[in-house]
């Protein structure tokens, strides 16, 4: 499964784009995601923004702050897996 995260930092009122990038999970990460917090409100979706909020983290394209994701059902052209975007690079992606 693919997943196209955001990241951005708030500080009061305001927010900063930190990034974003595509991962890929496997049904595994997501099992683990769950078993180690059960209680989550949505464990589907849930399970899925966590595993890959770790594969992020592992593959050195999370540079923190909160997360907005959502699943692709494919990458689109030109968009590399594991590698972090700037706003510059998201914007030429025509992504706003």
């Amino acid at each position: 499964m693919k997943i196209w995260m955001s990241f951005v930092k708030r500080e009061d009122e305001k927010s900063s784009f930190l990034g974003a990038c595509v991962v890929e999970i496997t049904d595994e990460q997501i099992k683990e995601a769950l078993e180690d917090y059960p209680g989550m409100a949505d464990p589907v979706k849930g399970s899925q923004i966590l595993a890959a909020a770790r594969e992020a983290l592992r593959k050195g394209c999370n540079p923190g702050g909160e997360i907005l994701g959502m699943i692709l059902k494919e990458i689109p052209p030109g968009v590399e897996i594991n590698r972090l975007y700037s706003k510059d690079e998201v914007r030429e992606m025509g992504i706003k």
